[in-house]
């Protein structure tokens, strides 16, 4: 929860990522950090139009990684 709390902190209401694990992913949900799911863009200009422009989504639970490296859905 480290990362959570220090994240929060800050006052982060959002994240960006490629893939995330179940239990970070409820620890950001707990403190109300929306987490976006985006494995297509690997620069963070696009990203961020994106997400200005609502096309990203809200990583689901579906989407979550189990802990291996290879073991994300990329949806």
């Amino acid at each position: 929860m480290v990362p959570v709390n220090n994240l929060a902190g800050l006052k982060v209401s959002a994240l960006v990522v490629s893939g995330i694990g179940m239990r970070p992913l409820m620890g950001f949900n707990q403190v109300g950090i929306d987490v976006y799911y985006d494995s297509q863009r690997p620069e963070i200009g696009p990203v961020i139009d994106a997400i200005l422009a609502g096309n990203l989504s809200i990583i689901t639970a579906d989407q979550t990684c189990g802990g291996g490296e290879d073991d994300c859905h990329n949806h």
